[in-house]
């Protein structure tokens, strides 16, 4: 996290160094308990991974999993994770659960037999890519656990998350996006992990998946998702149909992604929309298929995360929910990331909105100049 901006008061000033220091302590605290719990693994050989979370945490650990791969050669892996949704286990499977020789659902197991589990396997070393909404206490349980289980080496505890102060941060601090984030919590690997060499990996033949026929050149196609997991992080759907009409207008051929809440909240776009593909694919060739357009406008969602991942230009509208820069998308493509400034009551994490009034700052316009930029639309 850095200063987006000076503070613009002297109470501002203290309390924007009570955060630094805030933050400095929590990880020093965690630093210092993870050297006095676990010792530095000598060519570890069996090694317990720990990350939960749906597509997008796991879009953003990719490129860290490759590099500890790269690091650990020769050493068996096993995954202790969240299921999530069937369409979540369908993108991990794809990309994540042929690397690991086991994985152990916390779903399936009680936190006793959790700690069996662990402690019956005798892991050399214990890796945690911590969520990003995990505290001080969460990261500190968590280690403790693992010590618990007979785990003697470890690393990965870092805080990137205080809920002190919020519109403090809010207001003047930029975070690290998810790749960062996670590359900083690993930072005792040394992990040669660059933003640019995003490591992402599309198989070939779910390019024979696509359910559509193109009608236009690459450069003249756009996909279009609309949905996201929470209300209160969704672009009004009056704007994206804003959108979508000048894109047609322009000649430009409109593909429509998402799941069936998403096509049920587009049924009326027909016939004017090109695609609706919208509850009718999965995760797989969703990922294909992005590959084949020039550019995606999405809400904070899967989308979003699986655009970048298959290389694709992408435009995204993020709500105030969460502090400026956290899951933005990194810069392995050409982007451009609408985020709220001023809204009162941002930082709304774990509380309901009425009415997303901070979404209704980004205006249709805002999004097709932002096009124009990307894949030049004419004039």
């Amino acid at each position: 996290m850095k200063l987006r901006k000076q503070p613009d008061s002297i109470i501002d000033f203290v309390l924007v160094k009570i955060v630094l220091f805030v933050y400095g302590l929590q990880n020093f605290f965690l630093s210092v308990i993870a050297k006095v719990l676990f010792k530095h693994p000598r060519n570890p050989k069996h090694i317990l991974l720990v990350r939960k979370g749906t597509i997008g945490d796991w879009i953003c650990t990719w490129p860290s999993l490759h590099q500890i791969k790269k690091m650990y050669p020769d050493a068996s892996f096993t995954l202790l994770t969240s299921y999530g949704k069937h369409e979540e286990v369908g993108f991990l499977s794809m990309f994540g659960l042929s690397m690991f020789d086991e994985v152990i659902s916390v779903e399936k197991y009680t936190s006793r037999e959790i700690h069996h589990k662990i402690k019956s396997s005798a892991f050399d070393l214990v890796i945690e890519l911590p969520q990003d909404l995990d505290t001080f206490y969460t990261q500190l349980r968590n280690m403790l656990f693992f010590r618990i289980c007979g785990v003697y080496s470890g690393y990965g505890w870092k805080v990137t998350n205080i809920r002190w102060f919020k519109m403090v941060q809010y207001k003047y601090f930029t975070f690290l996006n998810e790749q960062e984030r996670l590359a900083y919590a690993l930072h005792p690997l040394s992990l040669e992990w660059k933003q640019h060499d995003a490591g992402y990996v599309v198989p070939a033949d779910t390019n024979n998946l696509l359910p559509i026929t193109f009608n236009q050149p690459k450069e003249k196609r756009i996909a279009v998702a609309v949905g996201a997991k929470l209300e209160r992080k969704k672009w009004p759907t009056e704007y994206f149909k804003t959108v979508v009409d000048e894109l047609l207008k322009q000649g430009f051929e409109v593909v429509l992604i998402g799941n069936e809440d998403d096509a049920n909240t587009t049924q009326n776009w027909l016939p004017d929309v090109t695609h609706n593909l919208c509850g009718k694919i999965k995760v797989q060739t969703t990922l294909s298929l992005l590959k084949e357009v020039a550019l995606t406008i999405s809400n904070d969602s899967g989308p979003m995360h699986l655009s970048y991942a298959a290389g694709t230009p992408v435009i995204a509208v993020f709500s105030a929910r969460n502090f400026h820069g956290k899951w933005f998308p990194p810069p392995v493509v050409q982007q451009k990331v609408f985020y709220p400034e001023g809204v009162s009551c941002a930082i709304c994490i774990d509380q309901t909105c009425a009415d997303n009034h901070c979404m209704r700052n980004t205006k249709p316009g805002d999004v097709l100049a932002a096009v124009e930029q990307i894949v030049q639309l004419p004039r």
